[in-house]
């Protein structure tokens, strides 16, 4: 199995893709070099492995994970030079579960301990009114605002979505 699909596997059977922890307030990128990110630190948080699912129409989901070190936080915006908007779609339980109902909106709460997950089938960032489509491989960024923590820019592979029910059963 390459190590790309690896990363996307883990991403996905990890329930998200970005996770947070403790950092010094400075985007600190480690990019894996296989799509997804490696982990971002801000204050804190954690976002860690993050992709993007596209279909090639003018709207994707991006999935992540944000881990909290420290102090109860929230994320309160996220926003992407590709996109006209991204909106949270789904909602989120205190223990990081998700359901699919729509409408959840922003701020999220991001409990110590208690990782806020973006997961395909569940909770996600819709990228909406994107100016061209977007292809697999294609790298995707998302600038995530806090309501404590400094804000961060992070990356995302785009893979399309079709292959993720694929990447979900190996």
């Amino acid at each position: 199995m390459s190590s790309r699909l690896r990363v996307i596997i883990s991403a996905v059977v990890a329930v998200a893709t970005v996770g947070v922890a403790v950092g010094c307030g400075t985007d600190t990128r480690e990019p894996s070099g296989q799509g997804a990110t490696g982990g971002t630190r801000t204050g804190s948080l954690e976002v860690s492995a993050a992709f993007v699912g596209t279909h090639g129409t003018t709207s994707a989901a991006a999935y992540l994970e944000i881990r909290n070190r420290g102090a109860d936080d929230a994320l309160v915006s996220v926003s992407s030079p590709v996109a006209a908007a991204v909106t949270p779609m789904g909602s989120m339980s205190a223990s990081g579960s998700v359901n699919g109902s729509p409408g959840g909106g922003f701020p999220l709460p991001i409990e110590r301990d208690d990782p806020l997950v973006f997961r395909p089938g569940g909770a996600h960032l819709m990228l909406e009114g994107l100016g061209s489509p977007l292809s697999s491989g294609d790298t995707v960024e998302l600038q995530l605002g806090f309501e404590h923590a400094p804000p961060v820019s992070i990356r995302a592979e785009v893979v399309n979505v079709a292959r993720i029910p694929d990447l979900m059963r190996r």
